[in-house]
């Protein structure tokens, strides 16, 4: 999924307060030059054009990308039910920067702790 020109996409994602969490997400190597701004209540999180060269020695098709989600947005979570469980839960905004499409975002986004 990418964040069309002018645009952006958001995802709830659940999160366990009192642990470090991470934002796992895989994107394509083809999208190098491209960047993605990744943010959460009033947070920016990730702000990169992307550059596989930085994350992994070889060459690959798509490659992941663990951010660490600062523990000032995992105070600012907040719960919904669902399955007959409470989760604590963070809206998660991907876009481009200065109004351009964003890189791609492929396979599953992921909580990581």
């Amino acid at each position: 999924r990418r964040a069309a020109l002018n645009g952006s996409f958001t995802y709830q994602m659940a999160i366990e307060k009192g642990r470090q969490n991470y934002l796992s997400i895989t994107v394509l190597t083809e999208d190098d030059g491209k960047t993605l701004k990744i943010s959460s209540a009033d947070e920016v999180l990730y702000c990169e054009t992307l550059d596989h060269n930085k994350v992994c020695q070889e060459e690959k098709d798509k490659y992941t990308i663990e951010i660490p989600i600062p523990e000032k947005v995992i105070a600012k979570a907040g719960n919904i039910k669902a399955y007959y469980k409470e989760y604590s839960v963070i809206s998660v905004t991907f876009e481009g920067v200065d109004r351009a499409e964003s890189a791609r975002i492929v396979e599953n986004i992921y909580v990581l702790l």
